[in-house]
């Protein structure tokens, strides 16, 4: 399957497989969600704190694969994926 075609409605299959693991890890999906819990609460922007979301989840991810594998992840599309499912509640949680 090429590119063009994408995979499970992400760009491509390496994609969707850092994004099913970032959501199917339980450590790692609470660290990130209180990662971005913590960014909230600073007050930064949604723009900014997937900026940092994208840069943690590109860290991370190399847990996953290895250094060698030419893996294409779209990082922007992940984080922007996480920061859509996850920004609304702790900017209602932040509030209280």
């Amino acid at each position: 399957m090429s590119d063009s075609e994408g995979y499970e409605g992400w760009t491509n299959r390496d994609t969707w497989l850092v994004s099913l693991w970032l959501n199917n890890d339980y450590d790692y999906y609470h660290s990130v969600l209180d990662y971005t819990r913590e960014l909230v609460r600073q007050g930064l922007p949604k723009d900014e704190i997937r900026k940092l979301v994208q840069k943690r989840i590109r860290k991370e991810s190399s847990r996953i694969k290895d250094p060698r594998d030419d893996f294409k992840v779209h990082y922007r599309e992940v984080a922007e994926h996480w920061i859509d499912d996850v920004y609304d509640f702790l900017l209602e949680e932040a509030s209280e």
